[in-house]
């Protein structure tokens, strides 16, 4: 199942509701981008090998039967080469694909460097998957961000403690664990992680 629409019309809260109806284990839930670099990664340790796309794909069926992707988009050359043939390897095998994306099948990686040799993955994605336009005209998410406060201003107690009764809320106890996270080999300093909530400086994010 491919499903895409604009922003905030809930194709992520499908697929999620999705997800977690399948019983058993061998399913797997990742953002594309994660999917990817999860690929480059084994493609650069199996250097040398004969269809190493082959080999990623065996590996994913070991783990899985059903995979979940959000935000299938693609503008890296690179991986538009290599998704023609994994895609292909990943059905081959009887993987189910659910996918989220912002635009239609044919429209991925329009005008992108040499997008001839992606086709084979769109030709992949629509003999294999229902396409199903999920889009009422409402931007849910913008719908309840009007009713919340996007920044808090200025810097003092008051909104610090604001700031603290937010991530009470979200994180549902008080972050006292601050780890250095490791991104892409590149350490990341939080204030708090907890219960798959994350706070973490602008400073550190970008600058």
């Amino acid at each position: 199942l491919y499903m895409w629409g604009g922003v905030g019309r809930g194709k992520t809260w499908l697929m999620d509701l999705f997800y977690h109806s399948l019983p058993g284990e061998r399913k797997q839930r990742l953002h594309f981008h994660r999917f990817m670099l999860r690929v480059h990664e084994e493609l650069t340790a199996l250097q040398g090998q004969s269809d190493p796309l082959e080999i990623i794909a065996d590996r994913f069926k070991a783990e899985t039967d059903v995979l979940c992707f959000d935000e299938f988009f693609v503008s890296d050359i690179t991986d538009a080469m290599l998704l023609g043939g994994l895609m292909k390897a990943l059905f081959a095998r009887g993987i189910t694909l659910v996918a989220t994306s912002n635009i239609p099948p044919d429209e991925l990686y329009r005008n992108g460097l040499q997008r001839a040799r992606f086709l084979p993955a769109i030709d992949a994605i629509k003999q294999h998957c229902d396409i199903m336009n999920v889009d009422a005209g409402v931007d849910y998410r913008l719908r309840t961000l009007t009713q919340a406060h996007l920044w808090l201003s200025p810097l003092n107690e008051e909104t610090r403690q604001q700031m603290d009764k937010l991530w009470l809320a979200l994180a549902g106890t008080k972050g006292e664990h601050a780890p250095t996270l490791v991104i892409n080999h590149r350490p990341m300093q939080t204030l708090a992680v907890e219960n798959q909530t994350l706070a973490v400086s602008f400073t550190t994010l970008c600058v």
